[in-house]
């Protein structure tokens, strides 16, 4: 396999340098994920060239295994942020399609786009205090959102066939990895550093809007459900960790997200056909 080859040698030529740029002081776990997320930030401006490095290893596998059958799909379902990410934001709904590619004893890669849009950030309804009159304010003004867009591929691994309402099911595996590209926007937060009475909600700290292109992977588990000779009904709960973040608002009790976590549910109609 040549041509993957290839590919991991490029990604880690880029990734170690960048590495190595960064400030180290410990070799925590806790610190080797901070500097890998430093080094995804410095990797931004290579970022179409590394995806399109990934999405090689799977087609380059797939060459292998010419003239089976292969999948498109159309993907809905919810990401629902946990951990830091969660003090964030909500579920919320994510589409998507992918192409699937077979390997051998049914195991398949499946090369992914979604997209999803975080809307309603909890900082919109949070407070903060005040010290000039010792009272509590919110931001009228306050609007929070996150757009993400996930580049992935996965490996699909078959470990039980049966049959549910007369449908042959098989249940999978997956694990996978890719880039999560999001972007997010923190507008309208009434500036806390006023000191004189009577306090101006109009007043507001400058718009934030940071775009991050992080490295991140995903477990899952899933089952597909035949309805004909071309069509299945696809079902997954995966769990994503990102190595990327979001800056602290700590006057509105807000920490440093990092890493980023979140669980996708999702459902998808996959149709099959021979290339």
């Amino acid at each position: 396999m040549p041509s993957a080859t290839i590919s991991f040698g490029i990604c880690f030529d880029g990734i170690f340098p960048a590495l190595r740029s960064c400030p180290t002081k410990k070799v925590s776990t806790l610190h080797f994920i901070q500097h890998c997320g430093c080094a995804m930030k410095k990797m931004t401006s290579h970022y179409y060239g590394l995806l399109l490095l990934l999405f090689s290893i799977p087609l380059s596998l797939f060459a292998q295994f010419p003239s089976q059958v292969s999948n498109v799909s159309l993907l809905a379902g919810g990401n629902l942020p946990i951990m830091g990410m969660g003090q964030w934001f909500e579920m919320t709904p994510v589409i998507g399609a992918n192409l699937g590619l077979p390997l051998e004893d049914d195991r398949r890669i499946e090369i992914e786009y979604c997209y999803s849009h975080f809307v309603n950030g909890s900082i919109e309804e949070k407070t903060f205090f005040w010290p000039v009159d010792r009272k509590y304010y919110s931001s009228p003004d306050a609007d929070a959102h996150m757009v993400m867009h996930t580049f992935l591929a996965n490996f699909l691994f078959p470990f039980q066939r049966h049959r549910l309402f007369a449908k042959e099911t098989l249940s999978y595996f997956s694990a996978g990895s890719g880039f999560y590209d999001y972007t997010y926007y923190v507008r309208g937060l009434v500036y806390p550093g006023q000191s004189t009475r009577p306090i101006d909600l109009s007043f507001h700290l400058p718009a934030v809007e940071e775009r991050h292109v992080a490295l991140g992977v995903n477990l899952g588990i899933g089952s597909e459900l035949r309805l004909s000779q071309r069509l299945k009904i696809d079902l997954h709960l995966r769990y994503n960790l990102i190595l990327g973040g979001t800056r602290p608002f700590e006057d509105w009790g807000i920490k440093e997200a990092f890493p980023l976590q979140m669980f996708g549910v999702g459902t998808g109609l996959k149709y099959f056909f021979n290339l």
